[in-house]
């Protein structure tokens, strides 16, 4: 069934007993598929390092298959140490491009919201969400 007839379908429904049911069976499939996904993520990262570490002491950077290339890409990645140290140096030299655009929303609504108080350049906006129980 595609995404088109199932949400016919899901209108159709009659009572708050059919859509909890199916409420309840999509986010059942939904947690099987993040544990099965979560499981494949482990065995891919595992299958990685065991995969770079033997082409480590073999000294190859590269190795090729009939299935594919693997190739061994190394990256620098920030760490701070001293986000004092970090802050100051952004703004003194207004390398705000640096720090990623967001703010903490539990923060914010404990400082500020519950406060009463306003962030300055920061508008409120409410999104619904619903809560389900499962029995």
């Amino acid at each position: 069934m595609n995404i088109m007839e199932e949400k016919q379908r899901m209108n159709n429904m009659s009572s708050f007993e059919e859509y909890l049911e199916k409420l309840r069976a999509v986010k059942d499939l939904k947690t099987s598929i993040q544990q099965q996904l979560k499981n494949l993520n482990e065995q891919e990262e595992y299958l990685e390092q065991i995969i770079i570490s033997k082409m480590q002491q073999e000294g190859i950077t590269s190795v090729k298959a009939s299935i594919g290339t693997a190739t061994i890409k190394t990256e620098q990645y920030p760490q701070v140490e001293d986000w004092d140290k970090v802050l100051s140096f952004v703004i003194e030299q207004r390398a705000f491009e640096l720090l990623k655009k967001a703010i903490n929303s539990a923060v914010w609504r404990e400082t500020f919201l519950q406060l009463g108080e306003v962030l300055p350049g920061v508008q409120a906006f409410e999104k619904q969400t619903l809560l389900f129980r499962r029995r």
